[in-house]
């Protein structure tokens, strides 16, 4: 009869530790799906800046840049500025 008791105990025993993993692995699974979607809301917001940024850089004439150019149109708007103070 004690076999028989024990039998019993370690069966319930069982059961209760099947349901608990599957309790937990239920919770894990809902947890990991949370964090996927989270991930997958930050990377297409990402995307979506590198779209924007690939439109600026498409947008914005990449050529090369004159400096002495660039240099004698500072020094004239700096000039004329100084005209329009005095």
């Amino acid at each position: 009869m004690t076999w028989f008791i024990v039998a019993v105990a370690a069966g319930i025993l069982m059961v209760l530790l099947v349901r608990t993993m599957k309790q937990y692995e239920k919770e894990s699974a809902a947890a990991a799906l949370e964090q996927v979607t989270q991930l997958t809301e930050v990377t297409m917001g990402l995307e979506k800046r590198i779209q924007n940024l690939e439109a600026i850089v498409t947008a914005v004439d990449a050529g090369p840049v004159d400096s002495e150019v660039e240099s004698e149109a500072a020094a004239q708007k700096s000039t004329q500025r100084q005209r329009s103070r005095s």
